[in-house]
C-alpha cells in the first residue's frame, strides 16, 4: 500500500511544479479548510497508538485509501482532459475519503501523506497545513518516503532557493529531509540534486561534490518539474546534468584529473555537447600533464566520430601539446585540414589557425607565422557566405594579429614589418587595422613620436574615433607630455557631443550640444582613462582626484567596483600604500572573487615587499579566474621570484609574454629572473625589450643601470 500511495503522489506531482497555483503564498485558509485540520486533530486526540483499531475499521480505512486513490487518478487525468470543475471535484472527493480514511484508522500514514498533497493540490493551496498534515504521516511512520518529499519540496519553496534569499531555517529544515530521502532511496536524483544545490549555496565544497557523485549514479526520474522550476528552468534531473555539475565542482576545486575522468565518456559518447567539451577544454587547461592520459583515447574516439568538429580537433591537438607531443598535434591537425580543404576550405583554414595557436604556445615562432599564412591563403579562397559577408577579412585580422605577436615575440621585427605590409595587401586601403598595428609596433620598439605622426594622420581622417583620441593621450603620457594628453582627450571630450545644426542667417553652420541618455557613463569612462593616465605618469594625486570623480557618479555595484579599482592603482601610484590596500580589501568583503583585487592586492603586496605567502595566494586565485591574463601571469611569476622558485618565476613569466610582448614589466621581470639564475645574456635582452617599451624616467634610469 506504502508504494501505490508513493506512486499516486509521484504521478500527481506538488501543484508548485505542475501549475504554480501557489505562486509562493501560504494561502489564507477557506472556512472549510479548518474544519480539515479540527477534524484530523480530533481523530488523533481519540485515537491511543499503542492500541490498533480493530479489523474492521482498518478494512474500511483501506477502502477509502482506494476510493482516495481512485480520485487522484481521475484528478491526474482531468488535467489532460477535462474542464477545471472536474480536476476540483474530484480532488475535493479525495479529499474526503481521504479525511475518512484517517477518521477510521488514524495510524494510516499513507492517508496523511495522500490529504497533505491534497492540501496544496486544492485552491488556495495552504502550505502551511500540508506540512502540519505530512508531519502527522511522519509521526506514525517515521519512514513514510511520500512525506518526507513532500515536506523536503516544502521546506525548499519556503527557503527561497530559487529566488536567491535564502532562508537558513528553511533550508537546514529542507537538507535533513532531503538527506531523510536519500536514505530511504539512496538512488533519487532529485533529493541529490537538491542537497547539492544547498550544499553550494552554503559552501559545503566536498558534501556538493560527494552529493553530484551519487547524482550521476541515480535512476532517471519520472517527475523533474519541481526541480526544473526551481532552478529556474535552467537545468534537469537527467544524469548528463548531473555529471556537467560535477565536473564543473571538481574544476573549481582543483580536481582536475577526477574532471577530465568524469567527462571524457561524456564527450566520447556525445561528440556536439559543446556544454561538456567547454568544461572539458577547462580541466585540460588546468591539468598536470601527467592527468592527461585518461583523456586522450576518449577524445581519439570522439574525434573518430565526428572529424570535422573543430572543439575536438582542438583539445585532442592540445592534449599532445601539453603532453610534449607536438609534433603529433601536428600531424592530427594538418591531415584533417588536409582532408577538409576539397569541400570545406574555411573549416580547414580554422584548423591550420588552430595549429597556428598551438605552435604560438609552444614558443615556435617561425613555424606559427608560416602556417597562419598558409591558412589565409586557404581561407581567401573558400566562397564567401551570404550570412557572413565579412568572414574573410575577420579571420584575416586576426591571424596576421597572431602573427605579429609571433614575430614580437621571436625578436623578428623586420619580418613584423612585413607582416602589416602584407596585411595591406589582403586587408584592402580602406582597412586602417595595418596602420593601427604599425602604431603599435613603433611604440613597442620606442618610437613613439613616429607613432604620434601616423597617429594623428589617421585621426585627421577620423576624428570622431574614440579609441585613436585615446590612443594619442596614452601615447603623449608616455612621452612624458601628459597634461597635453589630457588636454587633447578634453577638447575630443567637448567635441564628442557636438553636432553640426542648420546654418543661422549669416550663412555660418552653428554646433550645438547633444546629451546623449548615456552622458553619466560617458563621463564615468572618462574619468577612469584621465585617473590612469595620471597614474602612468606617476601623478599619484590628480590620479586619485580624477578616481574620487569616477566614483562619485558610479551608478551600480558593479561601475563602484571598477571605480574603486582605479583609485586604489592611483593611490598606490601617489604612495599611498596603506590606503591603496584598504579599498582593494574593501572590493574584496564585497567581492571576495573579484580576480583584479586579488591580482592588484597581491602585486603592491610584493612591491612592498610584504608578506609574500599571502600575496602568492591572492594571485593564484586571480589567475584560476582567469588563466591567460598576462598580467595575472606576470604577477605570479613575480611572486615566485621573491619566494625564491626561480623555475616556477620563469614558467610564467615567458608564459605572460607569450600573451603579451609589449609589456616593459614583464620583460623586465623576466630579465630579473636570467640575471639570478645566471643567464645574464638573456636577460640583457628582456632587459632591453623593456627599456624599448618603457616611458617612465624612474623605469628607463633602472633599465639603463642594469644593462650597464
Amino acid at each position: 500500500m506504502k508504494l501505490k500511495i508513493a506512486f499516486v503522489i509521484l504521478q500527481i506531482g506538488l501543484i508548485l511544479a505542475i501549475s504554480g497555483s501557489t505562486s509562493g503564498q501560504t494561502g489564507a485558509p477557506t472556512d472549510k479548510e479548518p474544519s480539515v485540520i479540527e477534524r484530523i486533530r480530533a481523530a488523533r486526540r481519540s485515537f491511543d497508538l499503542k492500541n490498533p483499531v480493530d479489523v474492521q475499521r482498518r478494512a474500511a480505512a483501506f477502502a477509502k485509501i482506494m476510493e482516495g486513490q481512485r480520485f487522484l487518478w481521475l484528478v491526474n487525468n482531468a488535467r489532460r482532459s477535462r474542464t477545471q470543475s472536474s480536476v476540483s471535484q474530484n480532488a475535493l472527493r479525495a479529499r474526503s475519503a481521504f479525511i475518512k480514511a484517517i477518521e477510521l484508522d488514524p495510524s494510516l500514514s499513507e492517508g496523511y501523506a495522500a490529504l497533505a498533497e491534497l492540501s496544496i493540490t486544492i485552491p488556495p493551496g495552504d502550505i502551511d497545513s500540508a506540512i502540519e498534515i505530512a508531519g502527522f504521516a511522519i509521526d506514525v511512520d517515521k519512514d513514510n518516503f511520500g512525506a518526507h518529499r513532500l515536506l523536503a519540496r516544502l521546506y525548499t519553496f519556503k527557503s527561497g532557493l530559487g529566488i536567491g534569499n535564502l532562508d537558513t531555517d528553511y533550508s537546514n529544515r529542507a537538507i535533513r529531509e532531503w538527506q531523510t530521502v536519500v536514505r530511504l532511496d539512496p538512488r533519487n536524483a532529485e533529493g541529490w540534486a537538491f542537497l547539492s544545490e544547498f550544499y553550494e549555496r552554503q559552501g559545503k565544497i566536498e558534501d556538493r561534490i560527494a552529493a553530484l557523485r551519487k547524482w550521476v549514479g541515480a535512476a532517471t526520474p519520472i517527475d523533474s518539474q519541481f526541480y526544473q522550476r526551481v532552478t529556474g528552468g535552467r537545468r534537469n534531473l537527467a544524469p548528463e546534468t548531473a555529471t556537467a555539475l560535477l565536473a564543473e565542482a571538481l574544476i573549481r576545486s582543483g580536481k582536475t584529473a577526477e574532471a577530465i575522468e568524469t567527462l571524457s565518456p561524456l564527450v566520447a559518447e556525445d561528440p556536439d555537447n559543446e556544454a561538456a567539451i567547454g568544461l572539458l577544454r577547462e580541466a585540460i587547461a588546468a591539468a598536470k600533464p601527467a592527468e592527461l592520459a585518461t583523456v586522450t583515447d576518449s577524445l581519439k574516439q570522439a574525434v573518430a566520430a565526428d572529424p570535422a568538429n573543430l572543439a575536438l580537433l582542438r583539445l585532442l591537438a592540445d592534449v599532445y601539446s601539453r603532453g610534449g607531443q607536438m609534433k603529433d598535434a601536428a600531424a592530427l591537425l594538418t591531415s584533417a585540414a588536409d582532408k577538409l580543404t576539397p569541400q570545406e576550405p574555411a573549416i580547414a583554414a580554422e584548423i591550420l589557425a588552430s595549429l597556428g595557436d598551438l605552435y604560438l604556445q609552444n614558443r615556435l615562432y617561425r613555424e606559427a607565422i608560416d602556417i597562419f599564412q598558409r591558412a589565409i591563403e586557404l581561407r581567401r579562397r573558400a566562397p564567401v557566405i551570404a550570412e557572413d559577408p565579412n568572414g574573410f577579412t575577420r579571420f584575416a585580422a586576426y591571424s596576421f594579429e597572431r602573427m605579429l605577436q609571433a614575430a614580437k615575440s621571436g625578436g623578428l621585427y623586420q619580418e613584423a614589418l612585413t607582416i602589416i605590409e602584407k596585411s595591406r595587401k589582403y586587408l584592402g586601403s580602406d582597412n586602417d587595422f595595418a596602420d593601427r598595428q604599425l602604431i603599435n609596433l613603433y611604440r613597442e620598439k620606442g618610437r613613439r613620436e613616429q607613432a604620434l605622426v601616423l597617429l594623428r594622420s589617421m585621426r585627421a581622417k577620423s576624428p570622431a574615433d574614440e579609441s585613436l583620441a585615446r590612443l594619442e593621450a596614452v601615447i603623449l603620457t608616455e612621452l612624458g607630455r601628459v597634461d597635453e594628453g589630457i588636454a587633447v582627450f578634453k577638447k575630443h571630450m567637448a567635441q564628442r557631443g557636438l553636432v553640426n545644426t542648420p546654418s543661422d542667417n549669416k550663412g555660418t553652420t552653428k554646433r550645438q550640444p547633444v546629451i546623449p541618455t548615456s552622458a553619466v557613463k560617458d563621463e564615468f569612462s572618462d574619468y577612469l582613462f584621465i585617473s590612469q593616465l595620471y597614474s602612468q605618469a606617476s601623478r599619484g594625486k590628480d590620479a586619485i582626484e580624477a578616481a574620487n570623480k569616477a566614483v562619485a557618479i558610479a551608478d551600480g555595484a558593479e561601475r563602484k567596483q571598477i571605480a574603486k579599482l582605479t583609485l586604489a592603482t592611483a593611490q598606490q601610484a601617489a604612495g599611498d600604500f596603506s590606503a591603496a590596500e584598504s579599498t582593494l580589501r574593501e572590493i574584496l568583503r564585497e567581492s571576495p572573487g573579484n580576480p583584479i583585487a586579488l591580482n592588484n592586492l597581491g602585486y603592491f603586496l610584493l612591491e612592498r615587499n610584504e608578506r609574500f605567502e599571502e600575496a602568492l595566494e591572492l594571485i593564484k586565485q586571480a589567475v584560476e579566474s582567469d588563466p591567460t591574463n598576462p598580467s595575472f601571469l606576470d604577477s605570479l611569476g613575480w611572486a615566485h621570484f621573491k619566494l625564491g622558485n626561480l623555475d616556477e618565476a620563469e614558467k610564467y613569466l615567458r608564459d605572460a609574454i607569450g600573451i603579451d610582448s609589449s609589456s616593459a614589466t614583464i620583460h623586465e621581470h623576466l630579465g630579473d629572473v636570467l640575471e639570478k639564475q645566471g643567464k645574464m645574456s638573456q636577460a640583457k635582452t628582456h632587459w632591453q625589450r623593456a627599456l624599448e617599451l618603457a616611458s617612465d624616467a624612474a623605469d628607463i634610469g633602472r633599465l639603463r643601470a642594469k644593462l650597464k
